[in-house]
């Protein structure tokens, strides 16, 4: 069963001849700092393997994440990477999964993780559990520290077959006021969706389009709402849209947004809201409106907020050139109109970038980061958007062996001083993807 992780890779092996030679014209930072290279221990990768979502830093400036492989049963690591001076840092594996028979604590996470108030670890594993299609996981320390156990929140497929989700991804778990930058306050609801399961119309609920769900405490227990089926609406057409690749975004009153990368009244996929309390569902935006889909195709980044509170976000493919798109939504229900901020490969080659999978980061002055699969050089690019002027900040894979990386699919993080943390799946120093820091040119 595929996953974002293998998706993502193919897009890459689509994109990267997109760009062989080298462009003028882009103010480069200096270089990305390795922070850690995964499988540093001569190639057994007990420390994780394959990176893919993302890093989220606690209040003390260290990070956390989660890897797809690696680990004692090489079916992925959660790990903290902390800052222990003259710019090295150090990694510190909480949990390595399928430590249980059968891997019933979870395994192989596609996902990212959320930190609580109390710095207890949350996210998800895309398969294992009690019926091997994942779960959602709570990892909890000891008053040091320096040990971790896991908490099971929920086992997917276990209620009515596959009705409750299966194979959860996207970016991860998000709550109420994730897009302000507090943490998670261990009471209120979990939100994510899944990549498959449900009963949608199309396939007669054997494969499924996934579902938005809700997870929220109840004493020792967890219990899962179904929010959204996906393809519910329009048959094989799945007017309403299919199968989410994005995670989600709440906001502060507890209204959901995401994407879908299928169906819609164009099938060029969709942007959507969950309205908080009534689960009343919106299709806020059909993809492809317009002709030869300039304003977007194939949504598979998450959405987040600007200082307006509109809705930005990437398309895979479509935008003017057909290599994808930055847009802008701003959303007022089903009459929600969305604008093309920028479209990428804008001249032969393609060195502004193709294919953006991940969410864009927003700095103060409302500046846009992000990362593209493909183009520059030939692997894909960081870029920054200002003022609908792109430029290209990062090119991978430059080094030998890919030593700076390769396949940047969990987006940007930005820190309080507006250096860029990021990871990349493959390459870095033992080719099993690395997390890296980079300062951003002037």
């Amino acid at each position: 069963m595929p996953g974002l992780r293998a998706l993502a890779g193919t897009l890459t092996l689509g994109l990267s001849v997109a760009g062989i030679a080298a462009f003028p014209g882009h103010a480069l930072a200096k270089g990305a700092v390795t922070l850690h290279a995964f499988c540093d221990d001569n190639g057994e990768c007990k420390d994780g393997d394959t990176p893919i979502q993302g890093l989220t830093m606690d209040a003390a400036g260290n990070l956390y994440g989660a890897t797809f492989q690696g680990g004692f049963g090489n079916s992925g690591v959660v790990f903290e990477l902390t800052p222990v001076g003259d710019g090295t840092w150090k990694s510190h594996r909480l949990y390595s999964f399928c430590a249980q028979s059968d891997c019933t604590d979870g395994s192989n996470p596609e996902s990212g993780v959320v930190l609580d108030t109390n710095g207890d670890v949350y996210g998800t594993t895309a398969s294992g559990g009690a019926e091997n299609c994942g779960v959602a996981y709570e990892l909890i320390p000891n008053a040091a520290r320096t040990k971790w156990h896991e908490k099971i929140l929920f086992d997917f497929c276990t209620h009515n077959g596959e009705a409750d989700g299966e194979l959860p991804g996207g970016r991860g778990l998000t709550y109420a006021g994730a897009a302000s930058g507090a943490f998670y306050d261990g009471t209120s609801p979990l939100y994510g969706i899944t990549q498959f399961g449900g009963n949608d119309l199309a396939n007669g609920g054997n494969i499924g389009y996934g579902v938005a769900f809700a997870l929220t405490p109840h004493g020792r227990k967890w219990k899962e709402t179904v929010l959204r089926t996906f393809c519910s609406e329009g048959g094989s057409a799945c007017t309403d849209g299919g199968a989410p690749f994005a995670s989600l975004l709440a906001d502060a009153s507890g209204n959901l947004y995401g994407t879908l990368v299928q169906g819609g009244a164009n099938g060029g996929g969709v942007a959507y809201e969950i309205a908080a309390g009534t689960q009343a569902y919106t299709v806020l935006y059909d993809f492809c409106a317009l002709a030869n889909c300039a304003d977007g195709k194939n949504p598979r980044a998450e959405l987040v907020f600007d200082g307006t509170g509109a809705l930005i976000g990437s398309t895979s493919t479509g935008g003017a050139n057909n290599f994808g798109a930055v847009y802008k939504i701003v959303p007022t229900g089903a009459s929600s109109q969305e604008s093309v901020l920028y479209s990428f490969c804008t001249s032969s080659g393609c060195p502004d970038g193709v294919g953006p999978v991940s969410a864009v980061a927003l700095d103060s002055s409302g500046a846009l980061y992000g990362t593209a699969l493909g183009g520059g050089f030939g692997d894909g690019v960081i870029y920054k958007l200002s003022g609908g002027t792109e430029t290209v900040l990062y090119h991978f894979c430059t080094k030998a062996a890919c030593k700076d990386g390769l396949m940047p699919s969990g987006g940007i993080l930005l820190d309080a001083a507006g250096d860029l943390l990021f990871e990349t799946e493959q390459g870095g120093t033992h080719s099993h993807g690395a997390a890296f820091l980079l300062k951003p040119k002037g």
